[in-house]
């Protein structure tokens, strides 16, 4: 999966350089993107760092949390529902 999404980057880099094509579109076509993520480098370390981090939130309900990234929220370690309502619940 991981060598699929590098290899369909690399052909479009001329495209995306020269914005003519979006490096998210290229990334999402075919489900490609999900799929890395279901399936490829995050497949195995995802559900471990969401238990973390929802026990993190839960522990410190008003923290503030960044999101640094991507940015197409397929993949959120906390959501935002589940942390908005721990924000509220009082310490």
């Amino acid at each position: 999966m991981v060598g699929e999404m590098l290899a369909r980057i690399g052909k479009n880099l001329p495209a995306i350089f020269g914005r003519d094509v979006e490096p998210l579109d290229v990334m999402l076509k075919d489900d490609l993107l999900n799929k890395v993520y279901s399936d490829g480098l995050l497949a195995e370390p995802y559900p471990r760092m969401a238990k973390y981090f929802e026990a993190l939130v839960f522990k410190k309900p008003h923290m503030k949390i960044v999101e640094v990234g991507a940015g197409n929220r397929r993949r959120n370690i906390v959501h935002p529902e589940s942390s908005q309502s721990r924000r509220d619940t009082p310490s």
